[in-house]
């Protein structure tokens, strides 16, 4: 794993974070809190996706 997947994949620590706090204390999220996560894990994957054609 390079260096660069390590640090997108860092990057899912705030949108995992948002998941367990829905799941263990039912937070609710705003519609722009779920649009930045998805912006989040699609930068993520195209970040990830790049890397790996090289």
């Amino acid at each position: 794993m390079s260096g660069a997947t390590a640090g997108l994949i860092l990057l899912l620590q705030p949108v995992l974070a948002t998941v367990w706090g829905r799941l263990a204390f039912a937070e609710t999220l705003d519609p722009v809190q779920m649009l930045a996560a998805a912006l989040t894990l699609g930068a993520i994957y195209l970040g990830t996706a790049g890397s790996r054609g090289k």
